[in-house]
């Protein structure tokens, strides 16, 4: 399951992990569990919403993820912080960026879908993320990527 993936049985660094991604210091960590205490650290400090730069220059300097993947990653998550670890293992364990089939990760796929608002689609995105997350994510594209 996507929310039971244990950081020690990946391997470091994880296959998907690339230069385009990740700052050397990402590659100098020991191991997935070393990356993944990191990025709790990190995201549970106290954040104000308009301390986004902030948390990116915290993940690039702490965790060693490039600046512009830290945007792209949070803007597919709608900026929810608790969501990070399950992107990362997720992504990690599958190999695949962003991860697919993962509750609070919308990809290019999802937003489609969402912007056609067929029956069908709502359905099929409901099962995926769940009712609130696709009004809050209506809410992210309406005003953080208007």
């Amino acid at each position: 399951s996507y929310d039971n993936i244990d950081p020690t049985t990946i391997q470091w660094p994880p296959k998907v992990a690339s230069m385009e991604l990740f700052l050397p210091k990402f590659f100098d960590l020991e191991s997935t569990q070393d990356f993944m205490d990191k990025v709790n650290d990190v995201i549970s400090r106290d954040y104000e919403p308009s301390d986004a730069e902030t948390l990116v220059q915290n993940l690039a300097n702490e965790c060693g993820i490039r600046r512009n993947f830290c945007t792209a990653m949070l803007t597919s998550l709608s900026g929810d912080l608790m969501v990070i670890p399950r992107y990362f293992l997720n992504m990690f364990q599958s190999g695949i960026n962003p991860p697919p089939y993962v509750p609070g990760v919308w990809t290019t796929q999802d937003d489609m879908m969402l912007r056609r608002n067929t029956d069908e689609d709502i359905k099929l995105l409901e099962k995926k993320h769940g009712a609130g997350r696709i009004e809050m994510r209506r809410r992210f594209i309406e005003t953080a990527l208007a």
